[in-house]
């Protein structure tokens, strides 16, 4: 009785060990990551007063250490636009739809993918930044994310 007793909570610490990441999996495309991941912060900042930077769910997508670099820019004032948009003025409409072009792998574990939001003021939804995505221990998250506009 003791053993599978002992069996049946080895077999239960398992199933919560092996269920409890989030659906970020080895299996998607550092494509279909970084369109999550703007899709939600497109919606994110739709909430009122939503700052996509300031919530906890960011660390589902952003690295921990690109994350606090950022919230010690903001405290400092150092940065005068948004970092995940490039831009100073990022205040997408409800029809904003992302738009992502095909990775690029530079290493073992880091791909770039280009990325930008397709609605009324950039109506073709080229991209105009790069997001870097690393893959570690089976994760994917994004480290860097750097503008691509040839004016700036």
């Amino acid at each position: 009785m003791k053993k599978s007793c002992y069996s049946f909570i080895a077999f239960m610490i398992s199933i919560f060990f092996a269920g409890g990441s989030p659906a970020y999996c080895a299996e998607q495309t550092p494509e279909e990551f970084v369109k999550e991941f703007y899709t939600w912060y497109i919606a994110k900042t739709l909430e009122s007063n939503g700052n996509p930077e300031e919530s906890d769910e960011i660390y589902n997508y952003v690295h921990p250490c690109t994350i606090n670099k950022l919230k010690v820019e903001n405290e400092k004032g150092i940065r005068d636009f948004e970092y995940f948009v490039t831009s100073q003025d990022f205040d997408p409409a409800s029809d904003a739809v992302p738009v992502v072009g095909k990775s690029v792998k530079i290493s073992e574990t880091v791909s770039i993918v280009p990325a930008g939001y397709k609605d009324s003021v950039f109506p073709k939804g080229e991209p105009y930044f790069i997001v870097f995505v690393e893959k570690q221990k089976g994760r994917l998250r994004i480290i860097k994310v750097e503008g691509s506009h040839p004016d700036g």
